[in-house]
C-alpha cells in the first residue's frame, strides 16, 4: 500500500486488502495493522491510499512503485566523487518531449513516487515546466539536488508545488575547505545560500545528503552543526565506493571501520539534536534476526539514465539496460525490466543491497543465492 501524503510504502496482509478493497472508511484504516520495515505501525491522517498488487501466482509487480529520473547528465559542478560521471560537456540530457511523454507513462503504468536527479536536475532547461507537469499528477516526488540553482523565485515555487514533497541538497562538508575539495570551488557558499532559500520558503521534508570520504570524516559534529543552523532535520549518509570517477580517487576512499565510526558518531551527534539520520544500508535490514533483506531493484525501484535508458538501478547503467524509453515502445521496455533478477553475475557482487558498504564491492548477502536460474535476453 502506498500512502501519498508520506511518501511511504506499507507492505499488508490479505485480510486488510480486503479491508480495503471493500470499502473500508477512514476509522477501519486507521485500524489497520501493518508491518513495515518489521514493525507494527498506524498510519496517520490518511486520507487517501493507493494499492499494488503481487498476485501469489506470479509475485512480479506489473511496473516499480518508484522511479529515479535523471532527467539530465549535465551539472554545473564536476564533483570528483561522482558515481555516475555526471557533468561532461556532451552528457545526455532528456528532452522536454520525451520527459513529458515518460511522465504519462509512469503514471498509466500506476508509478506512484517519481525521484528528479541528475547530474543536477534545476540544471534543465526545461525544470520548471517539468514541475508544472508533476503539480497537474498525482506522483509524490522528491529532488536530490546540488542546491546552487535554486534562487528566491525557484525556491519560492518549490514551495507552492502540490507534488514536490521532499528535497535532499548534497553537501560534502561542514565548511568550503571540505566541501570545495571534492565539489569544487565555491560550491560550499553557493549550496549554503540555496538551503537556506529553500528552508525558508519549502515546507516538506528537506535534508542534506553527505558523502562520507577522507577529508569530512573528522568534521561530522560540525555538519550537525550546520544542518541545525539551517534549520534541517535531516541527514542521508552515504559512504564514497568506487563508481564513476571515484575510481581515479583512492585519496578519497575510507577503511569500513573509519566509515561505520564516523557515520554512527554522526547518529549520534545528530539524534541528540533531534536530527533524524538515514543510511541507506538500514533499509535492507531485516529487525527479527538483524540478517540483510533483497535488493527490490528492478522490482519496486528502477532508475531512468540521462538518455532515457532504463535500468534496474544506477549501479546497473550500461549493463542491464531494459531499453530506451525515447526510442522504444514502452511496453516493450517495462516488459524487459521484469526479466530482471538478482541473481545475475553482477547484481550478486554488489553490496548495495545492504549491509554497511553500501553499494561496494564485495561478499553477498547471505540471503541471495547464486545457485537461482538467471534471467534470459538483454537484461542478463
Amino acid at each position: 500500500m502506498y500512502e501519498p501524503n508520506a511518501g511511504k510504502f506499507f507492505h499488508i496482509g490479505t485480510d486488510d486488502y480486503y479491508k480495503l478493497t471493500t470499502g473500508a472508511t477512514l476509522l477501519d484504516l486507521e485500524s489497520l495493522r501493518i508491518f513495515y520495515q518489521g514493525t507494527d505501525v498506524k498510519p496517520r491522517d490518511i486520507r487517501t491510499v493507493k494499492l499494488a498488487v503481487t498476485k501469489p501466482e506470479r509475485p512480479v509487480l506489473s511496473a516499480p512503485l518508484k522511479v529515479f529520473l535523471n532527467i539530465t547528465k549535465k551539472c554545473n559542478l564536476f564533483c570528483t566523487h561522482c558515481f555516475n560521471d555526471s557533468g561532461h560537456a556532451s552528457s545526455p540530457e532528456i528532452p522536454k518531449e520525451h520527459l513529458f511523454t515518460i511522465l504519462d507513462s509512469l503514471a498509466a503504468r500506476g508509478i506512484f513516487k517519481v525521484t528528479l536527479a541528475g547530474g543536477e536536475p534545476l540544471f534543465h532547461p526545461a525544470f520548471d515546466d517539468l514541475i508544472d507537469k508533476l503539480d497537474a499528477s498525482d506522483f509524490f516526488v522528491s529532488i536530490v539536488t546540488n542546491g546552487i540553482c535554486v534562487t528566491d523565485r525557484r525556491a519560492a515555487r518549490l514551495g507552492n508545488s502540490r507534488t514536490v514533497r521532499s528535497i535532499t541538497i548534497s553537501l560534502d562538508g561542514a565548511n568550503a575547505a571540505d566541501n570545495d575539495a571534492i565539489r569544487g570551488p565555491s560550491s560550499f557558499s553557493k549550496a549554503v545560500l540555496g538551503a537556506r532559500r529553500l528552508s525558508k520558503s519549502f515546507k516538506g521534508d528537506l535534508s542534506l545528503r553527505i558523502t562520507l570520504a577522507q577529508g569530512n570524516i573528522g568534521h561530522v559534529t560540525d555538519y550537525v552543526d550546520l544542518a541545525d543552523e539551517l534549520g534541517i532535520r535531516e541527514i542521508k549518509v552515504n559512504r564514497i565506493n568506487a563508481y564513476g570517477r571515484a575510481q581515479n580517487s583512492p585519496n578519497l576512499m575510507i577503511d569500513t571501520k573509519v566509515y561505520e565510526n564516523a557515520r554512527d558518531h554522526l547518529a549520534r551527534v545528530a539524534s541528540s539534536r533531534g536530527i533524524a539520520v538515514e543510511v541507506p544500508a538500514n533499509k535492507y535490514r531485516r529487525e527479527d534476526n538483524g540478517e540483510l533483506g533483497l535488493c527490490r531493484a528492478g522490482e519496486e525501484t528502477c532508475e531512468i539514465d540521462g538518455d532515457g535508458t532504463l535500468y534496474p538501478c544506477s549501479f546497473t547503467f550500461g549493463r542491464l539496460a531494459a531499453g530506451n524509453l525515447c526510442r522504444e515502445p514502452h511496453s516493450a521496455v517495462f516488459s524487459n525490466l521484469r526479466l530482471h533478477t538478482i541473481n545475475h553475475p553482477w547484481c550478486y557482487a554488489c553490496k548495495g543491497r545492504g549491509g554497511n558498504a553500501e553499494k561496494a564491492y564485495g561478499a553477498p548477502p547471505r540471503l541471495v543465492s547464486p545457485t537461482n536460474s538467471l534471467p534470459q535476453g538483454r537484461l542478463t
